[in-house]
């Protein structure tokens, strides 16, 4: 890849004026405004990693451990690009850990400079950090070392490779994705137990136990008032797909 594209030395008031190179890395664009009051929505941890504008600020927030309430307030509309799992740590040029359930100005991470993004894009082609990013956006590993074997390195590289880029270990990202594989899949399965089995876990304790510490509900009561948060990957109503 070479670049072409200008630096930004203040960052746009819109996250549509950000160059289109951009696009492959980006999970959804999404915005969210509210006319009738203040709104609550509950955001469940995605493994992934959002830039937000909110009146012409930008800020980045990092990859979540735990559910949270985001509030949208009338008269200040949000608008956001939620990346895919690793890649806003490496434009930034940050370690994922030092954002971890945080939502910080984006200055004070890093001024926002395009021609800096690109190449740091670039090393991670050259180094393999982008490959290895989209062979865990692949795989339907269910165990580490199975995803370590996919990926072609041992459980131990694997682990100090991938911490810098999500924020948290390779066990923790496949706990994240079972979860949302129980918010797409919950409405659609009356039996809980086989839909344990169908998404990882093993057994309903097990997924159970896993509802209750990534979203404080159980799968039952998670299936009957599903999330409808910016980074709920369902049902958003305020929310469009790159």
């Amino acid at each position: 890849m070479k670049s072409s594209a200008k630096s930004l030395q203040s960052p746009p008031a819109d996250i549509h004026s950000l160059p289109p190179w951009l696009t492959p890395f980006i999970a959804e664009r999404w915005h969210a405004a509210s006319a009738d009051g203040i709104e609550h929505h509950l955001i469940l941890p995605d493994n992934c990693m959002d830039l937000i504008v909110e009146q012409g600020r930008w800020c980045v927030v990092g990859a979540a451990t735990t559910a949270f309430t985001a509030t949208v307030v009338p008269g200040r509309p949000l608008q956001g690009m939620r990346f895919k799992p690793g890649v806003l740590p490496i434009l930034l040029g940050v370690d994922a850990r030092a954002l971890l359930d945080s939502r910080q100005a984006l200055e004070d991470v890093e001024p926002m400079c395009t021609e800096t993004w690109r190449r740091r894009l670039d090393r991670a082609e050259t180094d393999g950090r982008l490959r290895m990013l989209a062979g865990l956006a692949r795989s339907d590993a269910r165990r580490v070392s199975d995803l370590a074997r996919e990926l072609g390195h041992s459980a131990r590289h694997l682990r100090r490779r991938l911490t810098p880029l999500l924020g948290y270990s390779s066990v923790q990202w496949l706990r994240i994705r079972r979860i949302q594989a129980l918010v797409k899949r919950g409405s659609q399965h009356e039996d809980l137990a086989a839909l344990a089995l169908l998404i990882g876990f093993s057994d309903q304790a097990h997924m159970n136990r896993e509802c209750r510490i990534w979203t404080g509900m159980t799968p039952r009561e998670l299936r009957d008032h599903p999330p409808t948060g910016v980074h709920s990957s369902i049902n958003t109503p305020f929310k469009s797909r790159t």
